[in-house]
């Protein structure tokens, strides 16, 4: 599978002619925490570089490799984050939001939300990368950096399960969206 999705991803950065980067390794994967949440490491690293990075997980396909990612930046509006064109891209799945796939426009608040979403020392963040359940006992819906989304989106699904309220200096990103 992974050979497979690797010439996927490839083909469609050649059709296209972007960069593709691939994280993995050393030096890239932080193995405090499971390898999955590392992607907000790996964005921050790599943003800086480009005016938008899309991030697939190996376990996605393109499948229609006609659609360019300008397009989904140009559909997405005012997306999440309220700057021109949308700083978060972000797909959903019938639980919601799914970092799966899911971009961000090379901006402040793009890097802010990745520093955020990957949580200092001590923080929610951190909690829920390490346990399968919040400091009051409620089991975590998702696996691994999906939690940490949908604890700074404050989506639905979290909410009506009484997890933690983001309590973060810009407040609820969700209501963005809405």
């Amino acid at each position: 599978m992974t050979n497979r999705s690797m010439k996927n991803k490839r083909d469609y950065a050649d059709r296209h002619r972007y960069e593709l980067v691939v994280a993995h390794g050393k030096g890239v994967i932080d193995e405090s925490r499971p390898a999955a949440w590392s992607k907000f490491l790996a964005l921050r690293q790599h943003l800086p570089r480009f005016d938008y990075l899309f991030f697939m997980d190996v376990d996605t396909l393109i499948m229609n490799d006609e659609i360019k990612l300008e397009d989904l930046v140009a559909r997405d509006g005012g997306g999440i984050g309220g700057g021109k064109g949308g700083e978060l891209i972000i797909s959903e799945d019938w639980n919601g939001v799914n970092t799966g796939v899911f971009g961000l426009k090379n901006s402040d608040w793009s890097l802010w939300f990745l520093e955020e979403a990957w949580g200092e020392a001590g923080s929610e963040q951190e909690h829920m990368a390490l346990h399968e359940k919040s400091r009051s006992g409620v089991p975590y819906p998702f696996e691994y950096e999906q939690r940490a989304v949908h604890y700074l989106l404050q989506t639905d699904v979290w909410r009506q399960r009484g997890l933690p309220v983001y309590k973060g200096g810009r407040g609820p990103l969700w209501e963005h969206v809405k």
